[in-house]
């Protein structure tokens, strides 16, 4: 009679090998997810940050003293992003020139990606610099 013969031991290290591994690959997936989204938060902030720019919201905005066109800008982002604009004149960062957020969310998130660039405003004959932050963090799906 002829057969296969494994041992006790032989399916308990073949057991912990399998949890072992089943283990590291679950702890690396999770791992890229977060990466992952932490990448993509900060990509969507950079390029939000160069569209209110290259679009000239931002100038105008300061100059009229008006949100109303970046409210709706960022109103229009996807559901699972939220964020805000945030407008600093260059040489005082600590008093915002304005702060929109996009409606209905509110910063809850330990995960927020920050962008910020400088921006110029021209007020003849002169020109005026401000910084813009654009965060951004996870929203509701």
């Amino acid at each position: 009679m002829r057969g296969f013969v494994i041992a006790v031991d032989a399916l308990v290290s073949l057991a912990v090998l399998f949890v072992i591994i089943t283990l590291a690959f679950d702890a690396a997936s999770s791992a890229d997810t977060s990466l992952r989204q932490e990448n993509a938060l900060r990509v969507f902030a950079e390029h939000a940050a160069l569209t209110l720019e290259q679009s000239q919201l931002l100038a105008r905005s300061v100059i009229l003293n008006n949100t109303t066109s970046i409210r709706t800008y960022i109103n229009g982002w996807p559901l699972s992003i939220c964020g805000s604009v945030t407008v600093f004149p260059s040489p005082d960062v600590n008093t915002p020139t304005f702060i929109v957020t996009k409606s209905g969310c509110t910063l809850n998130s330990a995960q927020t990606e920050i962008v910020r660039h400088s921006f110029m405003v021209p007020s003849p004959p002169d020109v005026n610099m401000y910084v813009m932050e654009v965060s951004t963090w996870p929203g509701s799906p």
